[in-house]
């Protein structure tokens, strides 16, 4: 968390999606723009070691069931959210970039954000 998230924190009243996040079992978190680049940053930080790559991609989905993680959402206030409570969240604090297809999907695309 950065200083610039402790003070959003400290003086926003209202909640919001802040970063995309990955949760993993023993309560660590790794946040970032996209989920993608928190897969990286938990290979960086050493949480998980690095896999292997999957036309040119990570395989992002074998990440999560083999390492019982969750993608989701942290809040400006430090919350955790799954993709559904931020798609809640973020529709009600009108975060949602019009003609996304995230009120039809009812969960939240981190390119269904309003960037702040």
């Amino acid at each position: 968390m950065t200083a610039l998230d402790l003070m959003a924190m400290l003086f926003e009243t209202e909640e919001r999606v802040a970063h995309c996040a990955i949760q993993f079992p023993d309560g660590r978190r790794v946040t970032g723009r996209f989920h993608v680049e928190c897969w990286y940053d938990a290979v960086n930080q050493g949480i998980i070691p690095s896999p292997p790559e999957m036309d040119g991609g990570l395989d992002t989905l074998g990440l999560l069931f083999q390492y019982g993680a969750e993608e989701g959402y942290e809040t400006n206030q430090g919350r955790f959210l799954t993709r559904e409570e931020a798609y809640e969240l973020a529709n009600k604090a009108h975060q949602i970039k019009p003609g996304t297809s995230a009120d039809e999907r009812k969960w939240l695309d981190s390119e269904d954000v309003i960037e702040p």
